[in-house]
């Protein structure tokens, strides 16, 4: 319902076969919720037999609005918001990377989570005509993440290669039930059954 919170977490996972760099993910939340700023994104990771985790630093993650009233409300004005988190430099300015010397191989396992708050009212996109947000409305959240692809002889030289991949998930705000019962029988308030 409106004013509730609505926790996301995306899992991802790298190949040790594979070397990355600019690593980003772009999610969208679509009309109907917002980024909850209350709540600092985290990041956990599990990256050749370690683990590490912690909140985002501000610096590497951005909220751009696209609906009215954003600030500053950016092209496509379609209701939506976009969370851009710079996965590759929130590694890069959260610390020293395990030494390789004592890796033993192994993919990247990586946990993200956020909030976001569901609004009253759609800001701009309301396919059901009616802009409040309320039983049987669809509120979406799609997400891509893309990285550079590297030499893994060097681990430095880019190959010209952008892998990407995606996901979405999406619910409908749950609809009330009706139910009716017997009030009065022949003007008898609580008579009983017929």
């Amino acid at each position: 319902t409106p004013g509730d919170t609505l926790e996301y977490t995306l899992e991802f996972q790298i190949s040790d076969f594979f070397t990355f760099r600019d690593i980003v993910i772009n999610d969208i939340l679509s009309d109907g919720q917002r980024f909850d700023p209350g709540f600092t994104p985290t990041l956990s990771l599990a990256e050749h037999g370690f683990g590490s985790g912690g909140v985002i630093a501000l610096a590497n993650f951005s909220v751009i609005d696209h609906f009215t009233g954003g600030a500053p409300p950016v092209a496509p004005i379609n209701g939506t918001q976009e969370l851009e988190f710079r996965i590759s430099d929130e590694l890069i300015t959260g610390g020293p990377a395990p030494d390789c010397a004592l890796c033993d191989g192994g993919g990247t396992v990586a946990t993200l989570t956020y909030r976001a708050i569901i609004q009253e009212d759609f800001s701009d996109d309301f396919p059901s005509g009616d802009s409040s947000v309320d039983q049987g409305d669809v509120l979406a959240n799609s997400v891509i993440i893309g990285g550079t692809l590297l030499a893994n002889a060097d681990v430095a030289t880019p190959t010209g290669f952008v892998e990407e991949d995606d996901s979405f998930a999406g619910f409908s705000i749950a609809r009330g039930e009706l139910e009716k019962t017997i009030y009065a029988v022949n003007g008898v308030v609580g008579a009983g059954p017929i």
